[in-house]
């Protein structure tokens, strides 16, 4: 299998090994009968030293390759082709971190971008993946704008009646800083990580739902609605480390994912369900949540209130579940109504159950 490059993009063409053997063949008695021997020794360094720029796996070129991957544990490698699934956008910065121009990723290869023909110097590259304008709203990436300004904001889209939102999108982030001489090809790998939060929800009573109709609204109050993308929130997870130290950055060994700083207002998320099974089921979906910001529930029927309000953080310390730890954030969470109207908080599958006690108390039950 060999690529032709012309002009516009890349063509695949498959011949058999019978044939590209046969063709060279010719070539060469072609070459050596018209120019004799040296020109074919000639002919072999070009060859060997020739630059396929269609192949993301030859580097004699000179140019910068961003390669692109999601790592969420040591376990599972590479998951990109599977949550990645609504593109990347690329925004390439100065040295001084002034907006130049958006990039885009090689047309075969969404996980390659291909930078030739850059000053040589120091540049940034910002990329957000899975934003799409109706979810999400990319500010201040317009020519001569920094990249301190830049910033990710849910879209107003996503904003329902009394200013609750939607869920968000899957959102993954990354930004690179790199360098290029303009004389050697260069490498780097970027890591991208999941600035997005999925928080599952069962709901289920004791002895029986007050309302057996009608739809049901679960909200989550205190999260972040935008990002500097500028900025970097706290310290790196570093997810594998590839000889034992402990990297800042990535490379082929080392994956490190950088969060970025929330910015702004914090809103409330909601999502309706009707009964099934007796039961409720809830996947909101967010902005990552913070050890210092963790959700408060409240289950509503047709807008009134069902339970008092349910702040998660000590649950989420009596659990050890700290989300500026944690890479992928996906909790799972059950809560049982009681007929006097108190709730058990529990971990979807646990054995460490916490109650709350109507009045705003929160205990550890046996």
């Amino acid at each position: 299998m060999v690529y032709r490059s012309n002009p516009l993009r890349a063509k695949l063409v498959t011949r058999s090994g019978t044939s590209l053997c046969v063709t060279f063949r010719r070539v060469i008695r072609r070459v050596v009968a018209c120019y004799g021997v040296p020109a074919m020794l000639l002919l072999s360094l070009v060859g060997l030293t020739s630059c396929d720029m269609d192949d993301p796996q030859d580097l004699c070129c000179k140019r910068v390759d961003l390669i692109y991957r999601y790592v969420p544990s040591p376990s599972q490698g590479d998951q990109y082709q599977q949550e990645i699934r609504g593109g990347m956008r690329h925004f390439l910065y100065s040295s001084d971190s002034i907006y130049l121009r958006e990039v885009y990723a090689q047309r075969d290869n969404p996980q390659y971008v291909r930078l030739s023909n850059l000053i040589p110097g120091a540049y940034m590259m910002l990329t957000v993946a899975n934003s799409s304008p109706a979810g999400t709203m990319l500010d201040h990436l317009e020519p001569g704008s920094t990249l301190r300004e830049a910033q990710l904001r849910l879209a107003k889209a996503l904003e329902q009646t009394a200013g609750l939102y939607q869920n968000s999108e899957e959102l993954f982030y990354n930004l690179r800083a790199f360098r290029t001489n303009g004389d050697t090809p260069i490498r780097y790998y970027c890591d991208l990580s999941n600035v997005h939060c999925h928080l599952q929800v069962q709901v289920e009573w004791e002895d029986k739902p007050k309302y057996l109709s009608g739809a049901y609204e679960l909200r989550a109050s205190r999260i972040a609605a935008a990002y500097d993308l500028g900025r970097w929130y706290g310290d790196p997870i570093v997810i594998a480390r590839g000889n034992g130290h402990t990297p800042t950055e990535s490379t082929l060994t080392d994956v490190v994912h950088h969060f970025p700083t929330e910015r702004g207002e914090m809103i409330t998320h909601h999502q309706e369900r009707q009964l099934f099974d007796m039961k409720l089921y809830y996947d909101l979906i967010s902005l990552r949540y913070r050890d210092d910001a963790i959700p408060v529930l409240r289950l509503y029927h047709q807008g009134e209130p069902v339970t008092t309000e349910i702040d998660l953080s000590k649950a989420f310390k009596e659990w050890r579940w700290y989300p500026d730890l944690i890479p992928a954030q996906i909790f799972r969470i059950k809560i049982l109504i009681h007929p006097d109207g108190s709730v058990t908080v529990s971990q979807w599958v646990s054995a460490n159950v916490l109650d709350w006690v109507d009045g705003g108390t929160l205990g550890v039950s046996d």
